[in-house]
């Protein structure tokens, strides 16, 4: 059973909650950058997951199609509910991004969920490679991922076709950066500490800063979150089921706030209840709908995987 990291969970509810706050009218104004911990976190937990189980391309196919499964139904989800909402192309279903500005005009936090599909695919390819390509990608992503901002004014890119390119170079600074933190960072042991709740506020003085320089941005990219990634790795929080809650319900608030609160904000309601409305629909689909598609969609493989090593046995045995 792969270890939880607390803490961590924590990390990923608390982002989910400052990215639907930077979309409501700029209350966290560099909520964004959420999203680069979201990758971090993305690949540490599945370094430590996985990397022990991507020995041959049995493994690796059965990695990324697992991988889809978790990822896809909630993705759906998002998709069908921005189509429902804002209107826009049948094809956002196939995650395929058809907007002329925007990859996703049906639900924009789409385009993030799109490169952690690719990264885990990317992982998964080259993972026996070692270490050489993962810090060869740190520092490429990193070089592109500055500069990127540099030029842009700010690290909010990825989700217009413009800043596609740094969008690539932010996930795959993140979440390489993330992965080699997962495989150089092994606590001995998980102490249980209340300072896993100063570390989840420790970034919120530079998501709070207005936009204009973008010197938070790097602190924040760049050194606070890998920080408080190796903290939190080895801290577990005094109430871990919260933790593990907000956790568990992130991915679902991350694929749906951002329709919700634009059908929200037609309407004119105020943002304290659309985070509610957002939390209580992030738990319903995850309670009821995700778990349930995902253990359909896991089962039907595991099905055809049993038929397949049958018929391979008897194929050897006959021959």
């Amino acid at each position: 059973m792969p270890q939880r990291f607390v803490t961590l969970d924590l990390f990923r509810g608390l982002a989910a909650i400052a990215v639907l706050l930077f979309h409501a009218e700029r209350v966290v104004p560099r909520g964004y950058l959420a999203v680069d911990l979201f990758f971090m976190l993305s690949g540490f937990v599945l370094y430590r997951a996985y990397s022990d189980r991507l020995g041959d391309w049995n493994q690796i196919g059965d990695f990324i199609i697992r991988r889809i499964i978790r990822l896809y139904p909630l993705m759906l989800a998002g998709a069908a509910i921005g189509l429902l909402v804002k209107g826009g192309s049948w094809w956002v279903l196939l995650l395929v991004p058809t907007g002329t500005n925007l990859l996703y005009f049906e639900n924009v936090v789409l385009w993030s969920l799109l490169l952690e599909v690719f990264a885990s695919i990317a992982f998964a390819l080259l993972f026996r490679f070692g270490k050489p390509i993962g810090i060869a990608f740190v520092l490429i992503g990193g070089i592109a991922l500055a500069s990127s901002v540099q030029f842009h004014g700010d690290a909010n890119l990825g989700f217009r076709w413009e800043t596609f390119w740094p969008g690539v170079a932010r996930v795959m600074f993140g979440f390489t950066l993330g992965v080699g933190i997962g495989a150089f960072f092994k606590p001995e042991r998980i102490r249980t500490s209340g300072w896993g709740y100063a570390l989840a506020l420790l970034p919120v003085p530079l998501l709070m800063m207005p936009a204009g320089p973008v010197m938070p941005d790097l602190i924040a990219i760049f050194f606070v979150f890998p920080a408080i990634t190796i903290l939190g790795a080895s801290i577990q929080v005094p109430e871990p089921k919260s933790a593990i809650w907000l956790g568990s319900m992130s991915y679902a608030f991350y694929v749906i706030h951002f329709p919700l609160l634009r059908l929200a904000q037609r309407y004119q309601v105020a943002t304290i209840w659309v985070l509610a409305g957002c939390v209580i629909a992030a738990w319903l689909l995850e309670r009821f709908y995700d778990r349930n598609a995902r253990r359909f969609l896991t089962m039907g493989l595991d099905a055809l995987q049993r038929r397949y090593r049958t018929r391979s046995a008897l194929a050897n045995s006959a021959a």
